[in-house]
């Protein structure tokens, strides 16, 4: 369930998303800022799988596998994270490692 994944304000935005609205809005219905109910909709998207508000307001627990439950906690470290560098040392190693094997 959705309540396993987010926090319960993660929950109320959640909640707000499926009555349609809009970032301006939930701020204002919760009192926060809309920096804030941005950063909401993002983490929920996130922990979700989803790449848009709609379809996190039509996701259902069904959809998500046993194991992305288990294993979300895990990836908070890594979301926010610039890996860029590890995809061009992984892509320069391979480089090197072909020129070598020549």
């Amino acid at each position: 369930s959705h309540r396993e994944i987010l926090t319960p304000r993660e929950q109320e935005v959640l909640a707000l998303l499926r009555e349609g609205l809009t970032n301006p809005r939930i701020a204002e219905r919760l009192s926060i800022t809309l920096d804030g109910a941005k950063y909401h909709v993002s983490e929920i998207l996130s922990k979700l799988g989803v790449s848009s508000r709609e379809e996190a307001a039509r996701w259902q627990a069904s959809e998500r596998p046993w194991w992305a439950t288990a294993i979300a906690p895990l990836a908070w470290p890594w979301r926010r994270a610039n890996v860029s560098w590890l995809a061009t040392g992984v892509a320069g190693g391979c480089t090197l490692a072909a020129k070598i094997s020549c």
